[in-house]
């Protein structure tokens, strides 16, 4: 590895063959080169880690995790890392060509600057893009807002200074699920952080993905709990977690939403948007899609119906 590692890449990897080659092809294919990717190979018990270590690249570095969730296999990755920047990248998700370029860029030509985050668009399993999410028009400071909790963008979106993230110890393992919005509203109480209207991720919608595998009351539990804990900081300095007096998790029980649903309703706002744009034929060809996925859904045909006729 060389010593001029500018940014370093984290990608927590379990059992995810069907994605991670394209997922670190996205990362080497990146148009700025000073930069390591550390793969953290979490537990995988299918072709994942084959996969990783077929690359031979000086940059890419495939280590064990501790097989914790998520926020271990971040936090593993961060006490090694070499670079002046930190991005993360899920293994089943796809960097655009410029990412690192531009937000290195802002980085240093804004030093008074602690992260940049941008949007990013949703893809079908396959990698067809869906839509692209309006995070917002404007490049602006996004501190105060996250000071009320509200996180527009994913924690993947950003760049961050490796002695930011040091300095706030990373994830916290408690949050075995939205351990990344927990870190985006500690650090918005503390840091600048910065939001630029362009994007800078591809996010993958498919049923083995963590969200579509979790029971449904278990992220909205650990997305709460975080906003709580920011609540407590701001009101008295420290969280529950902070205080050795976390919360009882209860059992999860409920069912994980289905992919195909999220990319249905993804389709369905994206073919209305275009429409309210005037970009009429695109919108009925996504209305057309939704029809595809869901052939006897009736709120589907008439959905496309209402964009073929308005």
């Amino acid at each position: 590895m060389k010593n001029n590692v500018v940014v370093s890449v984290i990608m927590p990897m379990k059992n995810a063959e069907p994605y991670v080659y394209e997922a670190i092809s996205s990362v080497l294919q990146q148009d700025f080169k000073n930069f390591e990717l550390i793969v953290v190979d979490d537990g995988s018990i299918d072709g994942s880690r084959e996969v990783a270590d077929s690359f031979h690249d000086d940059r890419v570095k495939v280590i064990t995790g501790p097989k914790t969730g998520a926020a271990g296999a971040f936090n593993t990755a961060l006490a090694i890392a070499e670079g002046t920047y930190i991005a993360n990248c899920d293994a089943d998700d796809l960097y655009p060509n410029d990412r690192l370029s531009w937000q290195v860029k802002y980085l240093e030509e804004h030093q008074e600057c602690d992260a940049v985050c941008g949007t990013y668009s949703t893809m079908e399993p396959k990698g067809t893009v869906i839509s692209k999410l309006n995070c917002g028009q404007a490049t602006e400071s996004i501190s105060n807002e996250l000071l009320t909790g509200k996180t527009r963008t994913s924690f993947c979106t950003y760049l961050t200074k490796r002695e930011v993230l040091i300095e706030a110890k990373g994830c916290r393992d408690f949050f075995v699920t939205s351990q990344d919005i927990d870190l985006q509203l500690r650090l918005g109480e503390s840091r600048e952080v910065r939001y630029v209207a362009k994007n800078t991720y591809f996010y993958r919608l498919h049923d083995n993905s963590i969200t579509h595998t979790q029971a449904s009351n278990k992220r909205v539990f650990f997305e709460e709990t975080a906003r709580l804990f920011q609540q407590q900081r701001l009101s008295n300095g420290v969280d529950d977690l902070q205080r050795g007096t976390p919360p009882n998790t209860p059992s999860f029980e409920g069912l994980p939403s289905k992919s195909a649903q999220q990319i249905s309703g993804m389709l369905t706002s994206e073919a209305w948007r275009l429409h309210r744009e005037g970009q009429k034929i695109k919108a009925i060809s996504k209305g057309g899609k939704v029809c595809i996925k869901k052939p006897f859904s009736l709120t589907s045909w008439r959905n496309l119906a209402a964009l073929i006729v308005k």
